[in-house]
């Protein structure tokens, strides 16, 4: 695996935590959604067929304002 052989050429600290695809792939869905990243292209990105997906990423969302929200979804 790609990352299997770039895990071996690079140095580690050793309270580092496993590096894995998955927690990176999570990583990067994350921040995706965090910086409100439209869900069917980034649903096509990670291929992934359906945005139903990201349901079990909402948890690690930080939360919105109310105010914040309203004025995200009353402007284009």
């Amino acid at each position: 695996a790609p990352l299997g052989h770039l895990l071996e050429h690079i140095e580690r600290p050793a309270d580092c935590p496993d590096i894995k695809a998955n927690r990176l792939r999570v990583t990067w869905i994350l921040r995706q959604l965090n910086n409100r990243v439209h869900l069917a292209g980034l649903a096509q990105m990670a291929g992934l067929a359906s945005w139903k997906s990201f349901s079990h990423l909402m948890a690690y969302l930080p939360p919105i304002s109310e105010s914040e929200l309203f004025e995200e979804l009353c402007h284009p």
